[in-house]
């Protein structure tokens, strides 16, 4: 009887086996073949690299720090890149901001702030359905700002729509649940976007910026290029699921009922709480004025950590913060800088771009605009999320600029909006597997709404880039 339970492990590390086996296999082959016009070894050998991370990384045949490190020791092993230089990813400020972003989320879901103000903001909806659903949209809007991740969203927010979802439809699993699951599932990913730390694909992408173009991005500039088209797409996704699926009735009384249950059993802001307003609000000041006051946004982002990590003053003890933090994710962002240091050490950027991108020359900055969507688009629909694509594609396309007289910041972030867009199918998100689960919808209604809104978001975001963006000096040129 206690043999039982060891049949899926089994299984698990049998499938683990064959992809790496496979994966390996294949890197040998890649590795055996002659060499394509025009490629070094080193440059081949990084390009191998890259291949064998993101089918690791797609298929989670290990886990996916693992990959990372794997990757790390390779480039030096194999000669891609010195020992030092490859772990030169870690001292990046990135790396650190994302750490210290980890702290202040970490110890808002302790104080148990998140959640009053996710069922504070649904609560103004006051039962109206059209409205509910659009105060999903909103709130998730607001916590790519608190939430750096679409996991950490997705284990603040499905609870709470779920339970708004059953106390609304009951059993019958309707179109206000399948308007309020998909609504958010799709927001948390699109609107992440709009905030250079609201996921880790834009905080790799401002990493790679500056270690691929020496370009430091600023808070305030990220915002106020990136925010209104991450809006605009937030507002869309809610016109088109009610448009899609209109709820079957204007007012429910049941979901109003669930909030101020909810809210009631929360009681009054606690002091926990209240400290933690007065640091977000510190922090936030922070990075708006980062210019004025002289302090980049990684280090007042540290500061503020390290501060809510001291006794007394602080919001939450180190080792509360050492059993929650991903430090895996970390190690990933690391990775995937030392993976981009070697394909550009390695001149293998400049080969992949011609090969990918080479019949673009000249074909205008709409055409190639509209190529690199459509081609990150297409690429995102095999990854679990869009660090990966960010990581692989974001290199190529600052080739691809610099080979066509392009601004390279311009095309790049063209690039990254497009990366959120992995609306159709279940697997492209953390978020998507979550709200999935609980059966509201099917996957035709993902593919369905998920086509329709990524044509309509890719159209936002090029909108944005032509007409918005070169209003605050990034154009095309």
């Amino acid at each position: 009887m206690q043999a039982a339970p060891a049949a899926p492990r089994t299984e698990t590390n049998t499938r683990s086996t064959l992809i790496l086996g496979a994966t390996f296999l294949a890197a040998l082959i890649l590795l055996a073949l002659p060499l394509p016009a025009g490629l070094g070894e080193a440059g081949r050998r990084s390009i191998v690299f890259v291949l064998a991370a993101v089918a690791l990384w797609t298929t989670e045949a290990i886990f996916p720090a693992l990959t990372a490190l794997l990757i790390l020791v390779l480039h030096p092993l194999l000669g891609v890149l010195p020992f030092e230089t490859a772990l030169q990813g870690f001292g990046n400020s990135t790396v650190w901001l994302l750490f210290g972003v980890f702290v202040i989320s970490i110890a808002m879901q302790e104080s148990g702030l998140d959640r009053r103000i996710a069922l504070s903001l649904l609560a103004v909806a006051k039962g109206n359905s059209r409205a509910t659903i659009l105060m999903v949209v909103l709130t998730t809007m607001l916590f790519i700002f608190l939430l750096p991740t679409s996991a950490g969203r997705a284990a603040l927010m499905t609870p709470i729509c779920l339970g708004v979802a059953r106390a609304m439809s009951g059993e019958s699993k309707g179109n206000i649940g399948k308007t309020l699951l998909l609504s958010f599932s799709y927001v948390s990913l699109v609107s992440s976007m709009g905030v250079m730390t609201g996921a880790m694909a834009t905080i790799l992408a401002v990493s790679l910026y500056q270690s691929l173009l020496g370009f430091e991005w600023s808070y305030l500039a990220w915002l106020r290029l990136m925010l209104p088209p991450a809006l605009v797409s937030a507002l869309l996704v809610w016109v088109v699921m009610i448009v899609v699926h209109p709820p079957e009735i204007k007012s429910l009384p049941g979901g109003r009922a669930y909030l101020a249950a909810e809210l009631a059993r929360l009681g009054r802001l606690r002091g926990r709480e209240v400290k933690v307003i007065v640091y977000m609000v510190v922090l936030i000041a922070l990075w708006l004025g980062e210019k004025p006051l002289g302090i980049p946004i990684a280090h007042s982002c540290l500061l503020m950590a390290v501060v809510a990590m001291l006794p007394k003053v602080g919001l939450v003890d180190w080792r509360t913060v050492y059993r929650n933090m991903s430090w895996d994710v970390m190690i990933l962002l690391g990775a995937s800088l030392c993976m981009a240091r070697g394909l550009t050490d390695s001149g293998a950027i400049a080969w992949l771009s011609g090969s990918v991108f080479g019949g673009l020359g000249g074909a205008g900055p709409l055409a190639i605009a509209l190529a690199v969507s459509a081609a990150t688009v297409v690429f995102r629909l095999g990854f679990p999320n869009n660090f990966s694509v960010v990581a692989a594609i974001l290199p190529l396309v600052f080739s691809l600029a610099k080979a066509d007289g392009i601004n390279p910041v311009w095309l790049g972030l063209v690039c990254v909006g497009s990366s959120v867009l992995g609306l159709v199918f279940p697997t492209q998100a953390m978020t998507h597997l979550t709200v999935s689960s609980a059966g509201y919808f099917t996957l035709r209604d993902m593919l369905r709404l998920g086509s329709v809104l990524s044509l309509a978001i890719v159209a936002v975001l090029l909108a944005a880039a032509f007409f918005w963006w070169p209003l605050f000096g990034v154009g095309p040129r």
